[in-house]
């Protein structure tokens, strides 16, 4: 059995038997996507629309005046405030 993990997986196995897979819409290469496409496969992406991810390349432009608190469950990540334009 192979298994890819849905966050921050970077070599997915696009051979693996099964119809539809899960990737992390950020950290996922295009060319996957496409290749799965090709193959047939479905593709749901994951996005994270209510956070600020530390390890994004975009985290340092968040202001921190529309930062909320960290969020316990995912280390690296803190609430934002969608009330702060």
């Amino acid at each position: 059995m192979s298994w890819n993990d849905v966050i921050a997986e970077h070599n997915i196995n696009t051979d693996v038997h099964g119809d539809m897979f899960v990737v992390d819409l950020y950290d996922v290469h295009t060319s996957i996507i496409e290749d799965l496409h090709r193959k047939g496969k479905k593709v749901i992406c994951y996005f994270s629309a209510g956070t600020k991810e530390d390890w994004r390349n975009d985290a340092a432009k968040f202001p921190s005046d529309g930062l909320g608190v960290p969020n316990k469950d995912w280390p690296g990540e803190t609430w934002v405030d969608i009330r702060n334009i």
